[in-house]
């Protein structure tokens, strides 16, 4: 026995050779990550881990005692160097808590509620200003209501970017097209796919970095939500979000799931790429519902706060999904995370998918998550190569990792119709999860544990994957189908649950009948009843091919229907069993059906309405203020988005205050065509609807809120524009040059953002301007121009992340010039609604709705505007209220001069005269 690289301690190798000899009880790997928590080196601990498993050794406890007496921690350990959100904490409250309490609580200790997740009781939360996250973490975590608490950890995706070799798919088919590789070392897709392809009735929901829809090699595969109305404003599937026709974005929290880097569209092309279309590539399945479930905020692109990851597996088990691919890891454990995950799991029978992480290393020794959290619904995925060698860069563990996929040098999509290769456990993860919905395509009646069993059996078995992972092998896609495959056309499903339709509504689902033979298949289909229909009854299906059906449940009465659909497969009868229930729709009433209100200048009042639902199911409502605006050169708008303008030569303007930091602020030092790294506003800001807590000053005159704010030297000829930059705001957007004198000087208060140039020229010039800019909490924008001087070309505005929408303040008008200001706002200020706009009524429940009508800085006259309801009720989705304020003048009363008064202190023997 040699210990060339270990420690020579005397009685550590008599312990060790005790433990050798004594052969008893199972290796426990948790004894052996506590010792690594002592910091004793991964290659010893693995190099005795391999003797004992040579050596049939069953317990290491005497060691494990004489080298540290230690045991792994229970409660989850922080690491030292996790990365996380800063500002941010994820906190876990006593469930007797409602969220006023939690607000409450939060708000008694300066921090407040970002979101809380829907299904996951966990809360992500906003700590004070200038606290540190894990002194916060550390003195909350005893503080009364709270249960638990974390950072809100950034994982990362879990791949190496490499340059397209080959556009050859050696992952699905080798047959050595790369130089060294070995034929055959594939999953063998072209095997199964002589019978079966796949199906879009099964939905991988892929979180990752987000899935451009418009991929020609992907598009056909997107999932579109079949129970949401596009862009109508309204959560008609009721599941907590509006609009989410693609999945949705949780890194934004918006339904857009553009990518912001590559990876997420490469991983879903591996996974689904449409088959046989004469484009591109293909994927696992040439047919399936890839669900984009975007993680990563565009201010973070390429790293996941575990936030964003929590509300995407929410989203996963509201919505039903079996199959999510997760390409990502951290280093850290998160105990929401893993809630999430297990409540996942168990809710929808769902398989979660993961990379095993590209540290090279051993996950029995080494966490990683979430491929190592406990739960057996998750299937940990490390890489091999196109020689079927476990690639250079993948972690392994034959407790933890469970089998092994090609994830070295893979080709598939990329975003605006592009290939290329990646390389990294994220690649062999949607193999899996793409092998996973091929099983449940053609049997939806599989289990989870039986679709992670089969591909656990069926792997292909190498020699450098014996004790690595759990199976050790590579994934077979053949093999795997091989064991559930009938020499018979089948269906794939043998049951349709509708769950509850409102009457008069209609409701569809689908079953594929597959046909994995060599000859054609002769179809007939009977309905038991008439609430069921489905859209064809007779029919053929090709050798190795697949039919969709679709079924339309009508619910024209209260109540739940059952009934049996019939379907004979060359005269073979199989039946599907149906049901759904028919409930009564939603209504809503508002009342009153006109609003008034006045009140003097300078002052505010209140006036309420009730909103309500007479109906049977649930209410889902949104409420919008819509003005009316006289025109006015001093004033304009709205952009798409509703921001307004209006200066100060205005009557109901603001007025020009200027608001001198030139002794007070921080100087900022920027060369010509420069911009400054991202600094903390001190709160979020509301602009476009996203907030965002850091922003970038530019030498042209203006501010951005994307990270990577790139730079032009030239100054649009209008806006929007599409070419960068864009998602700023443009005080004064010229070609100036602060190498050539003036100041830039920012500062941060708790209720407002400034940022002033002082006296800047233009560049090649002798023009000087001075003007700032004033960020407010609530999303109010100022322009203060003290002197803006003779430059010719400038741009003032303010533009959204995707360059195409923006609003323009024109400066060739009467009254543009020094000491203006300007004030641009993104909603109504004179009237305000609590609760918040949007909301749920059950039936036959009511709410108060309060609305606030301000005159503090209105001049007096009458002020219009209507308030919109928008709801779910089908037969009035849109109604409106009219709302009228005046504003009376408050004129103080002036009084008349008269004599000299003395007022006496009788406490005093002195006296003034008040004049």
């Amino acid at each position: 026995m040699s210990f060339d690289f270990f420690p020579r301690s005397a009685i550590f190798v008599a312990s060790f050779e005790a433990v050798l000899s004594s052969g008893r009880g199972n290796l426990p790997s948790e004894r052996f990550r506590a010792i690594m928590t002592k910091g004793v080196h991964l290659m010893k601990w693995e190099w005795i881990r391999q003797t004992i498993l040579r050596r049939g050794i069953v317990s290491l406890l005497p060691l494990l005692l004489l080298c540290t007496g230690a045991q792994r921690p229970s409660a989850p350990r922080l690491s030292p160097h996790g990365a996380f959100v800063p500002g941010e904490v994820l906190v876990r409250f006593l469930p007797s808590m409602g969220k006023g309490e939690i607000r409450a609580w939060l708000a008694k200790r300066g921090a407040h509620l970002i979101r809380s997740f829907p299904v996951t009781p966990w809360h992500q939360v906003r700590i004070p200003a200038g606290e540190r996250v894990l002194s916060i973490v550390e003195r909350w975590r005893s503080a009364e209501g709270v249960l638990a608490i974390e950072p809100n950890y950034l994982g990362y995706p879990q791949r190496m970017p490499d340059d397209p070799l080959f556009e050859e798919k050696w992952d699905l088919h080798n047959v050595g097209q790369k130089i060294g590789g070995i034929e055959d070392a594939d999953i063998d897709a072209p095997e199964a796919w002589e019978r079966f392809q796949g199906t879009r009735l099964v939905r991988i929901g892929v979180i990752d970095t987000g899935v451009d829809i418009t991929q020609a090699d992907l598009a056909a595969n997107i999932w579109t939500n079949p129970d949401e109305i596009p862009d109508n404003g309204i959560d008609d599937d009721e599941n907590g979000y509006i609009d989410d026709i693609h999945g949705w974005d949780f890194g934004n929290d918006d339904n857009d799931p553009t990518p912001c880097m590559s990876h997420g569209t490469h991983v879903s092309g591996i996974a689904g790429a449409v088959g046989n279309n004469g484009v591109g590539v293909s994927g696992v399945n040439w047919r399936v519902a890839i669900v984009p479930l975007k993680v990563t905020p565009d201010q973070y692109c390429g790293q996941f706060p575990t936030s964003a990851v929590v509300g995407a597996i929410d989203y996963a088990t509201l919505t039903g999904i079996r199959i999510t691919n997760n390409s990502y890891g951290y280093s850290s454990p998160s105990e929401a995370m893993e809630e999430a995950i297990d409540r996942h799991i168990a809710a929808n029978d769902a398989l979660f998918v993961a990379a095993a992480g590209n540290e090279r290393k051993n996950n029995d020794f080494f966490d990683f998550y979430p491929a190592n959290y406990p739960n057996p619904g998750i299937v940990s995925v490390a890489a091999t190569t196109d020689r079927d060698t476990m690639a250079s860069f993948s972690s392994y563990g034959p407790e933890s990792v469970d089998l092994a996929a090609p994830g070295d040098k893979v080709y598939s999509t990329l975003p605006g119709d592009d290939y290329g290769e990646m390389s990294g456990t994220s690649m062999a993860t949607p193999e899996v999860a793409g092998a996973a919905a091929f099983l449940l395509a053609y049997d939806a009646d599989l289990s989870g544990a039986a679709v992670k069993r089969i591909l656990m059996e069926t792997t292909d078995p190498l020699d450098d994957l014996e004790r690595r992972v759990a199976s050790g092998g590579r994934l077979n896609l053949d093999r795997a189908f091989a064991r559930i495959v009938q020499e018979q056309p089948v269906l794939s499903t043998t049951a349709l649950d509708f769950g509850r339709v409102w009457v008069g509504k209609t409701k569809q689902h689908a079953f594929s009948v597959i046909n994995t033979t060599q000859a054609p298949v002769a179809v007939e289909i009977s309905a038991s009843g008439t609430a069921f229909s489905p859209d064809r009854q007779r029919f053929s299906v090709a050798p190795a091919s697949v039919e969709n059906v679709v079924v339309t449940f009508s619910a024209d009465r209260l109540g739940t229907s059952q009934e049996t659909l019939t379907v004979a497969l060359d005269g073979v009868s199989e039946t599907i069993e149906l049901s759904g229930a028919g409930i009564a729709p939603p209504r809503v009433t508002a009342s009153p059906t006109t609003i008034t209100a006045a009140t003097p200048h300078g002052t505010t009042t209140q006036r309420n309405f009730t909103l309500a639902n007479s109906g049977g199911a649930t209410l889902r409502y949104r409420l919008q203020a819509t003005q009316d605006d006289t025109p006015s050169p001093a004033r304009g708008g709205p952009d798409a988005y509703g921001h307004l303008w209006i200066d100060s030569t205005d009557p109901q303007g603001p007025s020009f205050e200027w608001i001198d930091i030139s002794s007070t602020g921080i100087p900022v030092i920027l060369d010509n065509d420069d911009y400054t790294y991202p600094i903390d506003l001190g709160f979020d800001f509301p602009f476009y609807g996203k907030r965002y807590r850091n922003v970038t000053i530019g030498s042209n005159g203006f501010l951005g809120f994307s990270p990577d704010f790139s730079y032009t030297l030239g100054i649009p000829s209008q806006l929007p524009d599409a070419m960068a930059p864009n998602n700023l705001i443009a005080p004064f957007w010229s070609d100036l040059d602060p190498t050539m004198g003036g100041k830039i000087y920012y500062e941060s208060r708790e209720d407002r953002f400034i940022v002033a140039f002082h006296e800047v020229p233009e560049w090649n010039g002798t023009e000087r301007v001075t003007f700032e800019v004033i960020l407010k909490p609530d999303g109010t924008i100022y322009f203060n121009y003290l002197f803006v001087g003779d430059i010719a070309k400038f741009v003032v505005g303010i533009e959204n992340e995707s360059g195409t929408d923006a609003l323009v303040i024109p400066t060739t008008r009467e009254g543009w010039g020094d000491h203006l200001a300007v004030r641009i706002r993104p909603d109504l200020s004179w009237v305000q609604l609590t609760p918040p706009v949007t909301g749920s009524l059950a039936p036959d429940e009511s709410a108060r709705i309060e609305i606030t009508f301000s005159g503090e800085r209105f001049a007096a006259g009458t002020y219009r505007a209507e308030l919109a309801i928008l709801s779910n009720d089908p037969v009035t989705p849109e109604s409106r209220i009219p709302i009228t304020f005046t504003v009376t003048p408050n004129d103080l009363p002036i009084a008349n001069a008269g004599e000299d008064i003395e007022v006496v202190d009788e406490d005093r023997d002195d006296f003034e005269t008040v004049r």
